[in-house]
C-alpha cells in the first residue's frame, strides 16, 4: 500500500510539472548516478565485451551518457503516463506506418520487434494512435495495484496488453481481424533450452524464440522497429522490414536479422541501449 501510494504521488506530481521541469529532474537523477555508480561493474563488463578495442577512457564516457540517458528514460516514462492525447503523438511518432498498415489492410497480423534501446515504453504508448488493433505483450508487475495503474495509462490510447504467460493464446486469438504485436525482444531469455544462439557483437548471445516461434506458426511478417532519440520525451520510429513471411526463413535467421538490426543501431549512440541489464549470463557450451 505505501509503494502504490508513493508510486501515485510521483505520478501525480510528475504529470503537473512541464517538460522542461522533468529534464531538469532527470539531469539531477544522472549525477546521482555519477555519485552513486549503478550497476556499474555490470555495465562496464558489458562494454568492454561488446567494445573490446576501446580505452578505459571511452568505456568511462559512455557510462556517464548511459546514465544520464537511464535518467531520461525513467523521468520520460513516468510524465510519459500523463501525456495528452494531442502531445503523445508529437512525442512518439512512427515515421512510415504505411510499411505495417498494408500488411493489416491485407488482414494479415505483423510482429514488431524493438529493443531495449531509446524509450520503448513511449513507442508503446502511442502505438494506438498510428493502429487500430495493436497488442503489446509484457510482463506484469509484482505489485498488483500498480501493475494495474500502468496497465491502464498504457492502453490509454487503444494500445492492449497481454501477460507473456498467455503468449500463445494471444496470439492465435487474434489474427482475424489482424493486429500489429509488440514484443521488445533483446532481453535475455529465462528458458536456455529453448533459446536461439546468435552472433551479437561478435559473440555467441541467447535470444527470445518467441518472436521467430509464432511468426512462423503463423506465417507473419516480422519488423524491426528502429527507435531514434531525438530531444528530451521526443523521439521517432522506422519500421524495418525483415520478412513478408516468417514461415519462409531458415531456423535462427529471424532472430539474427533482428539481432544484428539491433547491433546497428546501438553502434551509432551506444548509451541508449539498456547496459545495466545482465545480458550474457550463459556460455553456449556449458
Amino acid at each position: 500500500m505505501i509503494e502504490y501510494g508513493f508510486f501515485r504521488f510521483v505520478i501525480a506530481l510528475v504529470s503537473i510539472l512541464p517538460w522542461k521541469i522533468v529534464e531538469f529532474f532527470a539531469f539531477g537523477t544522472s549525477v546521482l548516478f555519477l555519485i552513486f555508480p549503478y550497476r556499474k561493474s555490470t555495465i562496464d563488463a558489458n562494454l568492454i565485451r561488446c567494445f573490446p578495442h576501446f580505452s578505459e577512457q571511452e568505456i568511462s564516457k559512455i557510462r556517464k551518457k548511459y546514465y544520464q540517458f537511464l535518467s531520461r528514460l525513467f523521468w520520460e516514462t513516468l510524465k510519459g503516463y500523463s501525456v495528452p492525447h494531442q502531445q503523445a503523438k508529437k512525442r512518439f511518432f512512427f515515421k512510415n506506418p504505411e510499411v505495417v498498415q498494408q500488411f493489416l489492410n491485407a488482414n494479415k497480423s505483423v510482429i514488431g520487434l524493438a529493443a531495449h534501446y531509446g524509450n520503448w515504453e513511449l513507442g508503446a504508448l502511442s502505438s494506438g494512435l498510428f493502429f487500430h488493433r495493436v497488442i503489446g505483450l509484457y510482463k506484469p508487475i509484482k505489485n498488483q495495484r500498480i501493475n494495474r495503474f500502468v496497465r491502464q495509462r498504457r492502453g490509454q490510447f487503444g494500445l492492449q496488453l497481454g501477460a507473456i504467460e498467455h503468449t500463445h493464446r494471444i496470439f492465435a486469438k487474434n489474427q482475424n481481424p489482424a493486429h500489429l504485436f509488440l514484443l521488445v525482444a533483446d532481453q535475455q531469455p529465462s528458458n536456455r533450452e529453448k533459446a536461439i544462439w546468435v552472433d551479437f557483437f561478435g559473440q555467441e548471445t541467447p535470444c527470445l524464440h518467441g518472436a521467430e516461434m509464432y511468426g512462423q506458426r503463423f506465417n507473419m511478417p516480422v519488423v524491426f522497429i528502429d527507435i531514434i532519440p531525438k530531444s528530451f520525451g521526443k523521439y521517432e520510429a522506422h519500421f524495418i522490414p525483415i520478412s513478408e513471411d516468417a514461415s519462409s526463413l531458415q531456423p535462427g535467421e529471424l532472430t539474427q536479422t533482428f539481432m544484428s538490426q539491433v547491433e546497428n543501431r546501438i553502434r551509432i549512440h551506444p548509451e541508449h541501449w539498456l547496459w545495466s541489464h545482465r545480458r550474457w549470463k550463459w556460455n553456449k557450451n556449458k
